[in-house]
């Protein structure tokens, strides 16, 4: 609440920046306000379509919304934008795989978010692993998870849910994680 009233206040003193708007528009995305959402979306995008930071967020958010084609386009635009673009960049693409089935292309992904500090470079590793039957192999990735997050188990879902959006994209990425060997439970 205290955040939200912040991101407002900076939205009221400079409404025509990314540097304020986007922020909105993830308060809308974590309390799933989704039409307040999409509103200050297009309103970031308007701004600044070059901005590839911003442009990668909203096409992440568009994504994991449900709306893959625009996402996966925006995200396009934006590794075109930074082509040394951050790993994280490839946690749209890797889901976009991922929930078509295409478990070889999301394991590319996968390997491609390259961000060791971030408990999704072994969560996704460990989803593709695991609908690969790549157990064996996903006993490491499973290791370095909840090194990450030694809670896991237990709060996953609940965590995983504020990135992925819904609970469809939930229920996809436990169902590779149970079958890499790691059983979670909803808080």
């Amino acid at each position: 609440d205290r955040a939200e009233a912040m991101i407002r206040k900076a939205v009221a003193l400079d409404p025509n920046t990314q540097v304020t708007r986007y922020p909105m528009a993830l308060v809308h995305f974590v309390k799933f306000q989704r039409e307040m959402y999409m509103s200050e979306a297009e309103h970031v995008l308007r701004l600044n379509p070059n901005h590839a930071l911003y442009v990668a967020s909203v096409a992440v958010d568009l994504g994991m919304m449900g709306d893959w084609e625009r996402g996966m386009k925006w995200m396009k635009r934006a590794m075109h934008l930074n082509p040394h673009h951050p790993g994280w960049y490839h946690i749209l693409p890797f889901m976009n795989a991922y929930r078509q089935g295409g478990y070889d292309r999301a394991w590319d992904e996968a390997q491609r978010f390259n961000s060791p500090d971030l408990f999704w470079d072994p969560l996704i590793r460990t989803a593709a692993l695991g609908q690969l039957g790549r157990r064996s192999e996903a006993e490491k990735s499973v290791a370095e998870l909840l090194a990450l997050m030694p809670n896991f188990t237990t709060r996953g879902p609940k965590v995983m849910r504020r990135i992925v959006y819904s609970r469809e994209n939930v229920e996809l990425l436990l169902d590779g994680l149970r079958k890499a060997g790691l059983e979670t439970r909803n808080e």
